[in-house]
């Protein structure tokens, strides 16, 4: 590999440093447009993101399943489910599936649930339809590579990858060894 090859495999294009930044910029899009529905219905913002677990499966997750979705330990979620379920904003029924156990589903016809997905399902519809079938494809086939990575996981090898790519882009390429 020449030098310049080497460099240009090392380097980060315009395009994909564009991505990054515009990844962070959303990132923070969605933290300020949370933390500012949760503000208006006086909600935390994880009871808000349990509200939009069970908005997308209608229904109804066990209360494991919004442990894991949620991160947080099996009293928190009882906590958060005990918290929801008193406001009027979800109810437990039994689990079809396990007689033992329950499901947690949200509550039909609460206006303030309804209202805290519908806006954002809104403005992701509109965005949605400026872009052809194939310009989603690709942008589906990005989201979905993003969100099947573990945050645990990227935190942990975080160290390992800096110095790996740092040394990759130090070494000297082969051809110019001799």
């Amino acid at each position: 590999m020449s030098r310049v090859g080497h460099v240009e495999a090392c380097a980060e294009t315009q395009v994909a440093g564009e991505v990054k930044q515009t990844l962070r910029e959303f990132a923070h899009w969605v933290d300020r447009a949370t933390s500012f529905v949760a503000k208006r219905l006086s909600l935390h913002v994880t009871d808000l993101s349990c509200i939009g677990l069970l908005y997308s499966n209608p229904d109804g997750v066990s209360p494991k399943e919004i442990m894991q979705y949620l991160g947080i330990t099996s009293g928190a979620a009882t906590a958060l489910i005990d918290r929801l379920e008193r406001i009027g904003y979800v109810h437990r029924a039994p689990n079809p599936h396990d007689r033992r156990g329950v499901v947690v589903q949200l509550v039909p016809g609460n206006p303030d649930a309804a209202t805290a997905f519908f806006a954002r399902e809104h403005v992701y519809s509109n965005v949605v339809e400026e872009f052809t079938e194939a310009e989603l494809t690709t942008i589906l086939r990005f989201m979905r590579h993003l969100i099947r990575l573990e945050p645990s996981a990227l935190i942990e090898d975080q160290e390992e990858r800096l110095y790996l790519a740092e040394a990759a882009c130090q070494r000297t390429p082969p051809d110019e060894e001799r």
